[in-house]
């Protein structure tokens, strides 16, 4: 038997006890098929992944993504896409997953769990979310380059950025801010042609570059110019100047 999930996407909040995923908890009996889809969730507790909980057989992954956080502090494992000690199959599919809480007994496969069996093609994951991962390792790949302008077309033609100043991708991003100062305002990296961005995602800057700031009367914070118009909000003209 099997499972296929297309053009679907999943952004809430999940508290696991045993299998916990974006997109799909633990799967037992069938193979899955993950296409053209995304999740961006905070998940907790169990074991945990970006996409799927835990799966025992083969699964395809193409042309996904996965973002938000993973709680470490009552999570005992972590993937940035997929568990399961079985051969994952994935394509231009890539992880921005968080690891809030984690600690030196934490265990976290940036991608999957039998990254040393499976076949990755065009999949990566984000450098500063893991920084004791193998320095060597291709899928690797920093925040400033999975978020700049060339990414998407690297990701292939089913990604667009959602981070532009006008137009349908512009409209189709939609954070919660469920975080205390978050302030995000555009997704900061390739989305699904199609489908709009809900949830949440860690965010930097980039270099370092001069910019203008600003707090108004509401104490609310601006800045103008630089590298941070995915990040935080830009300047605001109608309210007083504190």
């Amino acid at each position: 038997d099997a499972f296929t999930v297309r053009k679907s996407f999943a952004s809430s909040m999940v508290n696991g006890t045993r299998y916990t995923g974006g997109l799909l908890g633990g799967s037992m009996s069938v193979k899955i098929s993950l296409q053209d889809s995304y999740a961006d969730c905070y998940l907790t507790g169990g074991q945990a992944a970006g996409l799927i909980g835990n799966t025992t057989h083969d699964t395809q992954i193409v042309n996904c993504y996965a973002a938000g956080f993973i709680g470490m502090k009552e999570t005992s494992k972590a993937a940035g896409l997929c568990l399961g000690p079985v051969q994952i199959t994935a394509e231009n599919t890539y992880s921005v997953m968080s690891y809030p809480g984690v600690s030196e007994n934490s265990i976290i496969f940036p991608l999957v769990e039998t990254a040393g069996t499976s076949e990755l093609q065009n999949t990566y994951y984000l450098r500063e979310s893991i920084p004791s991962a193998d320095p060597e390792d291709g899928t690797r790949v920093s925040y400033d380059k999975m978020s700049g302008r060339d990414f998407a077309a690297v990701m292939g033609g089913l990604f667009e950025f959602k981070s532009v100043s006008s137009g349908t991708a512009a409209q189709s991003s939609n954070p919660y801010n469920l975080q205390e100062k978050q302030n995000l305002t555009k997704y900061s990296f390739p989305g699904l042609k199609g489908l709009p961005h809900y949830g949440d995602w860690i965010a930097y800057f980039k270099e370092p570059s001069l910019v203008y700031y600003e707090q108004d009367s509401t104490r609310k914070p601006g800045f103008s110019d630089g590298n941070d118009s995915e990040l935080i909000g830009r300047l605001e003209d109608d309210k007083q100047i504190a």
